[in-house]
């Protein structure tokens, strides 16, 4: 912790050999707001890219849905025109059938 006048009380990573003279340090320092900053930036942007992943794929879901829904209606509209089609044919063959009776009739 910073004990100078221009940052009181400020947090920092700084070399722990910094102020022992007999020991080699290095000059590394960084205030620690400052690195907080700094991966809240990151973790904004990387919250920023999830939700636009969860969004596509929310859109994705939606469409799959949409075209399960469709398919049920279409798979429902073929098995109402199956009996439809066998009745028409039925019909068909009973018309041909009473014209050739009433064909060799005459």
């Amino acid at each position: 912790m910073s004990r100078t006048t221009n940052n009181p009380n400020r947090l920092f990573f700084g070399c722990p050999f910094f102020k022992n003279a007999k020991l080699s340090h290095c000059k590394f320092f960084l205030w620690l707001d400052k690195h907080t900053e700094q991966l809240a930036k990151i973790g904004a942007r990387k919250c920023a890219e999830k939700t636009e992943d969860v969004d596509q794929y929310l859109a994705m879901v939606r469409v799959e849905n949409r075209i399960a829904g469709l398919e049920e209606r279409v798979a429902a509209m073929e098995r109402q025109i199956k009996p439809n089609f066998w009745l028409i044919v039925g019909f068909l063959v009973w018309v041909f059938c009473v014209y050739s009776v009433g064909f060799r009739q005459g």
